[in-house]
């Protein structure tokens, strides 16, 4: 098994015999990535120039008109993180919000901090809402009973089943509000463990 037991941490609590792998924060990128996987929309297409995804409207107010073409293939918006077109003058929330490197200087390490805007463009910006729509329509176009679509989604966002008390709670909620797939789809997105890597 994988899974850290309280005999490793007490032999070797700072891990330098490296008995256990240290927990780690996804880049903002492959948070991006793993939203898209999830919600059953990210795009396989592969090669080409940067593509250009729709921004949110407070950043299309900062820049000139013709200093970002939106891609017309709206396939292109949903490609992996790699693929987007980078302005050094331009930085997308989600991306920012989790240290994306400044492109007007060097960079040898990333830095990795916890803040509170993090949570906030998990829970409130376009993109992770249009992510737990997404996954929520996909979720019930797989499974009609809510115990099977709270399964479903949580096999998607965290690649296991929830326990007892998830499936009891998320069934609840899912059960109680016609919007309580997408709810519950947009709070998996903001677990600690959808974001980070044991």
């Amino acid at each position: 098994s994988s899974k850290v037991t309280p005999a490793l941490l007490e032999h070797d609590p700072e891990n330098r015999l490296l008995t256990h792998f240290p927990r780690r924060r996804l880049d903002g990128e492959a948070i991006r990535d793993a939203m898209l996987a999830a919600s059953d929309g990210l795009s396989d297409r592969r090669g080409g120039p940067g593509v250009m995804p729709p921004l949110p409207k407070e950043l299309l107010g900062t820049i000139r008109k013709d200093h970002w073409k939106t891609s017309k293939d709206e396939e292109d918006h949903r490609r992996r993180s790699i693929y987007l077109f980078v302005r050094r003058n331009l930085r997308l929330p989600l991306l920012e919000a989790f240290d994306r490197p400044d492109t007007m200087a060097s960079c040898t390490r990333r830095n990795r901090s916890t803040i509170a805007p993090q949570a906030l463009v998990l829970l409130n910006s376009e993109f992770a809402q249009e992510c737990a729509a997404a996954l929520a329509k996909y979720v019930g176009s797989q499974a009609s009973q809510s115990e099977r679509q709270v399964n479903l989604a949580y096999v998607r966002t965290l690649g296991r089943e929830p326990t007892e008390v998830e499936l009891r709670e998320a069934k609840a909620l899912v059960d109680a509000d016609p919007a309580g797939i997408q709810d519950l789809c947009l709070a998996l997105f903001n677990l600690n463990e959808f974001v980070y890597v044991d």
